[in-house]
């Protein structure tokens, strides 16, 4: 093996030196690469900042609307949408306290559920033709067909009372507790008391 001329080791050796600085070079360009993106990135961070408006809609990616929150001078209020666009909840709050309505495919609502301030909790069932089944409020009242209280289940500070109702509202017979001991009382079609014990 014939070794290197000196014109050949010197250039070899430089060859060296030059790689040996660009790799420094590159490891030091890097490192200002990453500091200056990260200052710059730091620099755009998203700052707290507060959007006003009456109202905000949200659509999908087709352009259909998906929720609404609205504001107006009685309250607020979200209402939100199926995939078909049809309103199917509203969560609002007014005058009188907050409330939810939920409603059916066919746009009707079917329950309620709120919180009057003067009034306190209630619960409202309807079916499909929008008449009145179910109601929650300072009693239970479960009703028929035609809207009218069958079954009415109450408390008072004196008593609790479970009654029934014929067609035209008169109860027929209430089965009571209070303070002076339980009662059954019934009654004739024009609600006068036939029978009552104790």
């Amino acid at each position: 093996m014939t070794s290197p001329t000196p014109d050949l080791l010197s250039i070899t050796q430089r060859l060296e030196k030059l790689e040996r600085q660009n790799r420094w070079l590159k490891v030091a360009g890097s490192i200002f690469v990453l500091v200056v993106a990260s200052l710059v990135f730091t620099a755009q961070a998203p700052s707290k900042k507060r959007v006003e408006a009456n109202e905000f809609i949200l659509r999908d990616a087709e352009g259909r609307v998906s929720a609404e929150l609205l504001s107006t001078g009685a309250g607020a209020s979200l209402g939100m949408y199926d995939p078909r666009g049809q309103l199917r909840a509203v969560l609002a709050v007014g005058k009188y306290g907050p409330g939810l309505v939920l409603v059916d495919a066919n746009g009707k609502i079917r329950a309620t559920f709120g919180l009057d301030d003067e009034e306190g909790p209630s619960l409202l069932q309807l079916d499909a033709n929008g008449t009145r089944r179910l109601e929650i409020a300072n009693q239970l009242r479960l009703f028929d067909a035609n809207a009218k209280a069958r079954v009415v289940l109450g408390t008072t500070a004196e008593a609790a009372q479970i009654g029934f109702n014929y067609i035209d509202q008169t109860p027929p017979m209430v089965l009571g507790a209070g303070n002076s001991g339980p009662a059954l009382m019934m009654f004739n079609t024009e609600g006068k008391t036939v029978w009552l014990a104790p």
